[in-house]
């Protein structure tokens, strides 16, 4: 009896994830990011050993995933990468230093993997919020409540006297 509660009591629960992971708008936002970021990436070039070297030089610059992103004088799509995941960057930039301070003698190259890795999953979570957010939308949309041609709801309307 308790058991059958319990389940019944728990039901909301265990649904919501299943709504996050079934979330096609979702997925389709992060992958798609994710091949603009691949496209994007193939086009900088490679991390150099004296890329720690001289600061003044390479200031603007971080390395990612073995490349190096100089996001002034990069093209137009990785500027609008940037700019589209910049929540995700601030957070990026914030946690950045704690590999820097555990690891203080870390190889550069192994460092721009850790980077390629922890920006990955920030600018997931990013889109995929984004994604569901859309759905959502979609979902809004789709019921007609967001149709601005559609006929007034008669609770709303005034009675008449």
């Amino acid at each position: 009896m308790a058991s059958c509660w319990l389940k019944r009591r728990m039901n909301p629960i265990r649904n919501k994830p299943r709504y996050f992971v079934k979330s096609w708008v979702a997925s389709l936002v992060v992958v798609t990011h994710l091949v603009l970021v691949f496209y994007s990436l193939a086009a900088t070039p490679p991390l150099t050993p004296d890329f720690g070297s001289d600061f003044n030089r390479h200031a603007h610059a971080f390395p990612i995933a073995g490349h190096v992103v100089r996001i002034p004088e990069e093209g137009r799509l990785i500027k609008t990468i940037f700019w589209l995941d910049f929540p995700s960057l601030c957070v990026f930039y914030l946690f950045s230093v704690i590999p820097m301070v555990l690891f203080p003698r870390m190889n550069i190259q192994t460092l721009s993997w850790l980077n390629a890795t922890f920006l990955f999953a920030i600018t997931f979570v990013q889109w995929w919020l984004v994604g569901l957010s859309l759905e959502e939308v979609i979902r809004f949309l789709r019921k007609g409540r967001g149709n601005a041609g559609s006929p007034p709801n008669k609770r709303l309307q005034p009675t008449p006297r």
